[in-house]
């Protein structure tokens, strides 16, 4: 029982002590009766960072894709896979492009054959009238005039129908052409296939008469007239320049189409352009055409691009070096700035000493990353020193009052427990990681505020827990 009261002493009396020794070491530890929480200036080295996220790329890089839309049937490769070139990466399913290319086929040969329809006219014959001028002359001179079979008027009133049903069939069939290959009607090209008919009935009706003739007056015995002879020849009307220039457009317009189709045909297969490793995929399989599949043909380094606000802009320059960390990794990797963009944009980017809606600038970095921990469309974080100082004084960021760029205000005093605190306006620079800011017009070892306990806290809207 006496041991047991004499560990429970120790331990009170330890607990005791340990409060004393930090109480006596804290610079902020005053006596219950002190208004303010204080620091004191220290004289030391501090380092100011900037960070802040971009979208890394790979160097060296290719993205493959698909040439023409469809579904996905098939993906023949997983991210870290080694392809050469030549492979096959994904196919798409075939069915909808084999009928557009069967489509164009079909037009393509409907529009040849409407062409040679053209420039290949339907010949016909027509009568041409011949007689012998000796005869002629003798019927003349002898006054005979006519024959059992039927007089030279009559023979010369056939010839005259002759001669007006070709010209009917002239031109009832240059109205066919018109009607029927020009793309009109179904009815206004049967009216047309109709004229054409009666023209070609009319004519061959007026051929018999004149053959009828024409045997009647060779089997005469009297008069030694000679009656008028019908020969045919073969006429072949002339091609319509016009619409052979439409046909022939036609036939280019579907060839064009048929050579679209069979290349939207051929890229239904998607072959790696390169040989190298797959980096990154976004296609899958029953998914849409439109994804992609990046292969890395130099493993070594990647960029990442970011903005970077005007009052950080001030202070890097090209070769600037960085530190790159990917998302979700601890790994950093080096890196130097290789780009800055002239052009800048207005940017929300904050950061201590600037303000917001300062300038952007499209920052380039460069890194070093052999294995390939940065992916194409990856975040990282890139983190770039803006700022040292050496042997600087410097006072706890949260004792600044910032009242403008680069000025603000401290509050000094003598002692923790001081009545009154002084507020002198300082000059301050770089703010290190640790909180640590350095400050002008303030000495090492002065006394800075941290806090004043005579201000209320404001509660405000606060709720209590428990």
């Amino acid at each position: 029982m006496r041991t047991k009261r004499r560990i429970t002493i120790l331990t009170a009396l330890s607990l005791l002590v340990g409060h004393l020794a930090f109480l006596a070491s804290a610079p902020s530890a005053v006596a219950a009766e002190a208004r303010f929480i204080t620091a004191a200036a220290q004289t030391r080295s501090v380092t100011q960072l900037w960070s802040a996220t971009g979208t890394a790329a790979r160097e060296g890089t290719v993205e493959e894709s698909f040439g023409t839309s469809g579904t996905v049937s098939s993906v023949k490769v997983a991210v870290g896979d080694v392809v050469e070139e030549g492979d096959t990466l994904a196919k798409l399913y075939t069915i909808e492009l084999k009928q557009a290319v069967a489509e164009a086929e079909a037009e393509l040969a409907q529009a040849e054959a409407q062409l040679y329809t053209v420039q290949h006219p339907a010949s016909y014959k027509v009568p041409v009238t011949t007689s012998s001028s000796k005869s002629s002359s003798k019927n003349a001179v002898s006054g005979g005039g006519s024959t059992p079979g039927g007089s030279s008027t009559d023979s010369t009133a056939l010839i005259t129908a002759a001669n007006n049903g070709l010209k009917d069939l002239a031109k009832a069939n240059k109205k066919y052409l018109k009607k029927c290959t020009d793309g009109l009607t179904p009815k206004q090209c049967a009216t047309a296939t109709e004229n054409l008919q009666k023209a070609i009935t009319a004519l061959d009706a007026v051929q018999k008469q004149l053959a009828a003739a024409e045997k009647a007056a060779g089997g005469s015995s009297g008069g030694g007239a000679s009656q008028p002879k019908v020969k045919y020849k073969t006429v072949t009307p002339a091609v319509d320049e016009a619409q052979e220039a439409r046909a022939l457009a036609s036939v280019i317009r579907a060839e064009q189409q048929l050579k679209a189709a069979n290349k939207n045909l051929k890229a239904a297969k998607l072959t790696a352009s390169v040989s190298g490793t797959v980096g990154a995929l976004t296609l899958v399989k029953g998914g849409s055409s439109s994804g992609t599949v990046t292969i890395i043909t130099d493993s070594e380094t990647a960029v990442v691009t970011l903005d970077v606000p005007l009052s950080v802009r001030q202070v890097i320059d090209l070769g600037t070096p960085v530190t790159v960390t990917p998302v979700g990794s601890q790994a950093q990797l080096s890196g130097e700035v290789t780009a800055i963009s002239p052009l800048a944009a207005t940017s929300d980017n904050f950061w201590f000493g600037a303000s917001s809606g300062d300038p952007a600038y499209p920052m380039t970095v460069t890194v070093t990353d052999p294995q390939a921990l940065l992916v194409t469309g990856a975040s990282a974080t890139v983190t770039i020193e803006v700022g040292t100082a050496s042997d600087a004084v410097t006072i706890p960021a949260s004792a600044l009052t910032p009242t403008g760029t680069g000025v603000g205000t401290v509050q000094v005093v003598d002692s923790a427990d001081a009545a009154e605190a002084q507020d002198v306006e300082v000059e301050y620079g770089v703010a290190g990681k640790d909180g640590w800011i350095e400050v002008k017009d303030i000495e090492a070892g002065q006394l800075v505020v941290l806090a004043d306990l005579t201000i209320p806290l404001d509660t405000e809207g606060v709720t209590r827990l428990g």
